[in-house]
């Protein structure tokens, strides 16, 4: 008996045979109890499924009617992790207790799923490991239903940002190795929750992969439930070998408990890989696609036979293929490293301490002169933070695991306290024992992000710029009278990976107007200026560099912005466009 094999029957719950009180898995009761459920009410709900597939996966039963069973409670197991994925969606990290509690509740439901077809496949295959006389489309679904089981328990895992959870993968592996032990990897096997799609052992694992090389840690949890879905289409087009195949394949550790590396640099080709993983096929089939709708506004949609399509944005499908780089290829070299770094985390935090610790709008009075008025939503702002006791804006302690000229990788182990998500603006300057002060901060935006099991978060931090300014941005309405301001940072110019200088940009929220005729930037004066005097940057129009959560980073869409002093006679600003 292979070890693969054997290691799936490890660490088994213990079953007993079913009892006068036991529940019940006769098909009619079954179905009965399933018509029952109040999905209204979705905790309420939740609660009773998980009760019911971890009775089930405790009882002695024939294997066929533990399918049977769990074949039954796929359909509302699956509305429920939708209603669950909803409620978290858009979420900072590390979540709240209440979401927390959720997500760990969707990520439970495709544990037990997966476990439930796995003890059927070990009851039915035997110690032997053999396929029983005419049994083998229900040894193939128990396969493919455990291993897309196990890919659904990563996607949870990824919409928490969490990593995988011990032994996870590595079951995945033994998973289809035993399918490929039982000539069944092709096997066609119906899934009722894609109409009805003819899915393989092969196309799940292959789903598992794809999803895990397009590196969910780094997209926004909108974009990973859509690459979810996504690549669940794309995963026929990419292939399986049993020898290295280009520079477009990825090697399988089949004997490690990990996939094929999220990260480029945990990407490797040892000689001891069983199985190489291939996307050329696939990349040359998108790049054909997104060609066909090139300048063309809208998304692309992909379908399944006989299931829902599925539409993304060309953005994102770039983005997604932008991660498959089998193994490290970077613009910087990485350095290791050890040292500490402070962190702020959020545009208040970071615009607090750069206007030398000065709350929004006593820094807009400051720059703009008492007449400016600030927004309901910043002066609610405002108000709350000059309450009876102001909280100062925290500064984060951070480990640097390793660094390179356009970023850091970076460890918090305060994971109760660091609100944050792809895409969130950060700052990072030396480690101070006296917390923020006068300090030369960077700027970056989180391009990743992972949180292990211990709580301790994992994070990737690309670096935007290394001097920044606190400013006031404001649009103009045609007769010239300016909109309440926003806060906003002035990124200053920085060179690029290519070695090109970079112009300055600007960070402010997304909630911006990005149609108005004119906008006013007023930046605070230069740390070391001689004349503390803020500066004035008119701008005809913005051009959005990128938009990420909350934030638009942007640059004067003119080719020369006009600069003065923020009262009309100061030194000239600096205004080249981006």
């Amino acid at each position: 008996m292979s070890a693969f094999y054997r290691r799936l029957g490890e660490g088994l719950p213990e079953r007993r045979a079913p009892g006068a009180d036991a529940f019940s898995t006769e098909a009619r009761q079954l179905r009965q109890w399933i018509a029952a459920l109040p999905m209204a009410n979705a905790s309420a709900t939740a609660r009773q499924l998980y009760q019911a597939l971890r009775a089930i996966n405790r009882l002695r039963i024939d294997p066929v009617e533990r399918i049977a069973a769990l074949e039954a409670l796929r359909r509302p197991v699956s509305q429920i992790a939708e209603n669950v994925d909803r409620q978290i969606v858009g979420s900072t990290f590390p979540l709240p207790p209440a979401k927390a509690q959720l997500g760990t509740v969707a990520r439970d439901f495709q544990e037990e799923m997966a476990l439930g077809y796995r003890m059927a496949l070990l009851d039915l295959v035997g110690s032997d490991g053999k396929i029983p006389f005419m049994r083998g489309k229900t040894v193939a679904l128990a396969l493919e239903r455990a291993i897309a089981h196990l890919g659904g328990q990563l996607s949870k895992a990824y919409l928490l940002y969490s990593t995988p959870p011990t032994g996870l993968w590595l079951a995945l592996h033994d998973l289809y190795r035993v399918a490929q032990w039982l000539r069944l990897e092709d096997k066609a096997v119906e899934d009722p929750e894609l109409g009805g799609t003819d899915v393989s052992p092969r196309w799940s694992y292959l789903h598992a992969l794809l999803l895990a090389i397009s590196n969910p840690y780094r997209l926004a949890q909108k974009d990973i439930h859509e690459a979810w879905l996504v690549t669940r289409s794309w995963a026929r087009m990419a292939q399986l070998r049993s020898g290295p195949a280009g520079e477009h394949a990825y090697a399988i550790p089949l004997d490690e408990d990990r996939g094929p590396g999220y990260l480029p640099e945990e990407r490797s080709s040892e000689a001891g890989a069983v199985l190489y993983f291939d996307t050329n096929p696939l990349e040359r089939e998108l790049e054909r696609q997104l060609s066909l709708v090139g300048g063309v506004q809208g998304p692309i949609s992909f379908r399944l036979k006989n299931a829902a399509a599925v539409s993304v944005e060309p953005q994102l499908i770039r983005r997604i293929m932008q991660s498959w780089t089998p193994l490290a290829s970077r613009n910087h070299v990485r350095l290791p490293a050890g040292h500490l770094l402070d962190t702020l985390v959020g545009l208040h935090a970071i615009h607090y301490f750069l206007a030398g610790e000065l709350d929004f709008e006593n820094f807009v009075r400051r720059a703009c002169g008492p007449a400016v008025h600030l927004s309901d939503r910043d002066r609610a702002a405002a108000w709350t933070a000059q309450g009876l006791e102001f909280t100062r804006p925290e500064v984060y302690r951070a480990k640097v695991i390793d660094q390179s000229l356009g970023g850091y990788r970076i460890e918090w182990d305060r994971a109760d306290a660091v609100r944050a998500r792809v895409g969130e603006i950060v700052a990072v300057a030396q480690a101070d024992e006296e917390e923020g002060g006068d300090r030369d901060w960077m700027i970056g935006m989180i391009r990743w992000l992972r949180i292990a099991p211990e709580g301790r978060v994992d994070a990737g931090i690309e670096l935007l710029a290394r001097q920044a300014r606190a400013a006031v941005l404001r649009t103009l309405d045609g007769q010239g009278h300016p909109k309440p301001p926003v806060r906003a940072i002035r990124l200053e110019a920085m060179r690029g990976a290519d070695g090109e200088i970079r112009p300055y940009s600007v960070v402010a929220p997304s909630v911006l107007e990005r149609g108005a005729l004119r906008y006013e930037l007023v930046i605070a004066p230069e740390r070391y200026a001689e004349r503390d005097t803020a500066e004035l940057v008119e701008m005809p129009g913005i051009a959005v560099l990128e938009q990420s959560g909350s934030y638009l980073r942007l640059a004067p869409r003119a080719a020369n912005a006009i600069g003065s002093g923020a009262n009309g006679s100061g030194a000239n600003g600096n205004g080249a466009a981006a």
